[in-house]
């Protein structure tokens, strides 16, 4: 079981870095911001962590467990658990559709994506992705769910696609082009149509990290790069496309780079420390972010969630 919500609430304030303020940069603790401090009481019935997003309309925040989870926690912004959807083999990367009515969850020990209906929160579809395909890592563009895929490490990561859009539904494996990953890649994008999407090889040295179009239905290769460091945990893209934000072990600090040719962009030193180093403000230039650093016997494994308003909206 997931003690606290510690781990989640970490993870979104890291996620943070993608938040547009107008305040001065500066330290918080985690329960300073709004819908955090009050996921510290309560217990999380999951083995682990694996994704989050929240659902804004309906007040509520979606929480995966990762490869040997079950379930789906579901929670209100007070951190209370409303529900843990069943029967969720390995759910681990989460997605909203547009209009927020359905939450897709990949399946990596089902072999599947699952569709959610975020009213009922009960599952409404479930599509598969092949035998052996392990689903992992979730992106959206338009009507499309880009998914990262692979059982194993030894260069078996790969993206496949579902057409939400399409009578019925349909999945196309393996649209990454020539482009090699380990394993299942994670997945970012931004809000729009058109993406881009970012796909990120984890846990290797250096990690890769390679951008993609999404026009239309189809993935279109582009800019690549290792900048990123090694041991990829997490990435994440700008709500307008313009930036993608990383973490890796290697590094002690979350990075910024242009989504479109991967150059770094300009971050400046953290202006303060807080709680013994646990939460840092920094700031990319027009953007004000949060930066979470790993203090000692920490315990941040990763995860993005995209916040807006009071922390009260997100992706």
């Amino acid at each position: 079981m997931l003690k606290t919500a510690r781990t989640a609430a970490a993870a979104l304030v890291a996620a943070a870095a993608t938040i547009p303020m107008a305040a001065p940069a500066q330290a918080l603790e985690l329960d300073e911001i709004p819908i955090l401090g009050s996921l510290f009481a309560h217990e999380l019935p999951l083995p682990g962590y694996g994704d989050m997003v929240v659902d804004n309309a309906r007040e509520q925040i979606f929480i995966s467990g990762g490869p040997t989870s079950q379930g789906i926690v579901v929670t209100d912004f007070s951190g209370h658990v409303e529900k843990t959807i069943e029967g969720q083999p390995g759910a681990t990367g989460l997605v909203l559709s547009d209009d927020g009515a359905t939450l897709y969850a990949a399946l990596s020990a089902g072999d599947a994506i699952s569709a959610i209906d975020t009213e009922s929160l009960s599952e409404k579809a479930r599509f598969g992705t092949g035998a052996q395909s392990c689903p992992t890592h979730l992106a959206r563009t338009a009507g499309n769910v880009w998914f990262g895929y692979g059982c194993g490490s030894s260069w078996e990561g790969r993206i496949g696609k579902l057409d939400t859009a399409g009578q019925p539904p349909a999945v196309e494996l393996d649209v990454q082009g020539g482009t090699p990953f380990q394993q299942a890649p994670l997945l970012a994008s931004g809000t729009g149509d058109a993406g881009p999407v970012l796909a990120g090889q984890p846990d290797t040295s250096l990690a890769l990290l390679k951008r993609y179009g999404a026009s239309g239905d189809e993935l279109t290769p582009g800019a690549e790069s290792g900048a990123a460091g090694s041991n990829l945990t997490d990435l994440a893209v700008s709500p307008d496309g313009a930036t993608v934000f990383t973490a890796a072990g290697s590094r002690d600090a979350v990075d910024a780079f242009s989504s479109g040719d991967l150059a770094a962009r300009d971050l400046r030193e953290r202006s303060a420390s807080a709680g013994g180093g646990t939460v840092a403000g920094r700031r990319v230039p027009g953007h004000r972010d949060r930066r979470v650093d790993r203090g000692p016997g920490a315990d941040l494994p990763g995860g993005w969630c995209q916040a807006g308003q009071g922390g009260r909206r997100a992706r």
